[in-house]
């Protein structure tokens, strides 16, 4: 190899880690800026998990208060049609 070709060769490799290192640059924002999107995600992720724990808590109270209603109501009706049947000539 002559001297020109052994230059050309180095600048030819100088040129490449030089691409090179803006790449591991870009690529290393790239994954930060990823990082950065995955936390925010998890982040609403955790939060619609709260919401819905909550939702389904206040449904299920709702459930049970309903149902306790309409037992009260059952009982009333049975008691109203009982006292109208004993009143019955």
């Amino acid at each position: 190899m002559t001297d020109a070709n052994f230059g050309e060769r180095a600048d030819q490799l100088e040129r490449l880690i030089g691409l090179n290192h803006l790449q591991i640059a870009e690529n290393s924002r790239n994954i930060a800026e990823n990082s950065r999107n995955i936390e925010r995600i998890v982040s609403a992720i955790e939060s619609f998990f709260q919401l819905q724990q909550a939702q389904r808590a206040e449904f299920l109270e709702f459930q049970r208060t309903t149902q306790a209603a309409l037992e009260r109501m059952d009982r009333i009706l049975d008691y109203l049609m009982r006292r109208d049947g004993e009143q019955s000539p």
